[in-house]
């Protein structure tokens, strides 16, 4: 509860819009990412430490070596919120960093998650998949590789949609 919803209910995280009742994702358009330094990795395991809000509550950041953006990835809180001015002016400006490149992209963010992007052009509006994944690509080095040429792959083919 701490890391992943300190000030709601559980029970409200679909009404409050923090979790849908069908998923963009499994339309295979709605990612969730972040920025990392080039040549860095995500750290394991993460390093939680407390962070102070603007309006003094506390929430417990998860620390993986990517680039702050002053919440953590799932955190179902209003300091998530892409424009939150419950974090501070460095991580605002983060944010609005990724979020200019995806909608440069051809992706829009969900407002209620800074990390949360659906490709504008979807090919499958109102389709969901539904299919096993198989754990043998559970991210690895050279799997994370491809997973970001593929990712570089699907922007230049968004951009052209």
């Amino acid at each position: 509860k701490n890391f992943y919803y300190p000030r709601i209910n559980k029970e409200d995280a679909f009404k409050l819009g923090y979790i849908a009742e069908k998923s963009g994702h499994t339309r295979g358009s709605t990612i969730d990412l972040t920025l990392i330094l080039f040549g860095r990795h995500v750290q394991s395991p993460l390093k939680p430490m407390e962070r102070n809000l603007t309006d003094n509550f506390k929430i417990l950041y998860l620390d993986d070596g990517t680039i702050d953006m002053g919440s953590s990835f799932d955190l179902f809180d209003e300091a998530s919120h892409t424009n939150s001015t419950l974090v501070n002016r460095t991580y605002q400006e983060n944010r609005i960093i990724l979020k200019n490149i995806m909608e440069q992209a051809g992706f829009t963010n969900y407002d209620k998650e800074w990390w949360h992007y659906t490709l504008n052009n979807e090919p499958f509006p109102n389709t969901y998949f539904d299919f096993d994944i198989d754990s043998s690509y559970s991210c690895g080095y050279r799997n994370e590789m491809f997973f970001w040429q593929l990712f570089i792959v699907f922007i230049l083919l968004a951009k052209s949609l």
